[in-house]
């Protein structure tokens, strides 16, 4: 028995001219086909498109419109520009005590209970005293609690972070708002 051609997906043999009729063409391959039918070829185009855009793969919420779409977690290379995790689901993960805890270690080099211990040492900001936003403060160059400095509003970490963390860079942001300040 002389076989040209077999069928990956059914098993279908081709043994002849006649039998090759039945595979895909393609001039690249031997004998001018695939090994591929055309019936599998066919119910493999073919398969029938799910009733929903996306669908959430951890409680099933399914995006039906293009609206539901902004429902899902944002994602350039995936279908639609979404993941297949809904932002409600998302949240729930990391908010998650095992997501906190690599979160913190991660970031900060620390447990998430010597996290919540270094955020308890003050209740407001310590450079303007707000109680708003207030977040964990720290040197970047190292890690650990040594890297901890202390409890910051949101605005007030961010001005730091913007002049490079660096007393010097203050400064001088300092003089030059002495320089211009209005006399009383």
């Amino acid at each position: 028995m002389n076989i040209l051609r077999t069928c990956k997906k059914c098993g279908l043999i081709a043994q002849d001219e006649e039998d090759l009729e039945k595979f895909v063409t393609d001039m690249g391959s031997a004998y001018g086909k695939k090994n591929l039918c055309k019936k599998c070829d066919n119910a493999r185009r073919h398969v029938e498109k799910p009733p929903y855009l996306r669908k959430c793969i951890y409680c099933g919420v399914e995006a039906h419109t293009e609206g539901d779409l902004e429902e899902f977690v944002n994602h350039s290379g995936a279908v639609h520009g979404k993941r297949n995790m809904c932002l409600e689901c998302k949240k729930k993960i990391d908010r998650s005590p095992e997501r906190e805890e690599q979160t913190k270690q991660r970031l900060y080099g620390v447990s998430q209970a010597e996290y919540i211990e270094c955020m308890s040492t003050s209740h407001c900001c310590e450079i303007c005293g707000s109680e708003q936003e207030l977040v964990y403060d720290h040197d970047h160059s190292s890690t650990g609690l040594e890297s901890f400095r202390g409890v910051l509003c949101r605005a007030c970490n961010g001005a730091i972070g913007i002049l490079g963390d660096k007393l010097s860079d203050l400064n001088r942001a300092v003089s030059y708002l002495k320089r211009y300040e209005r006399k009383k």
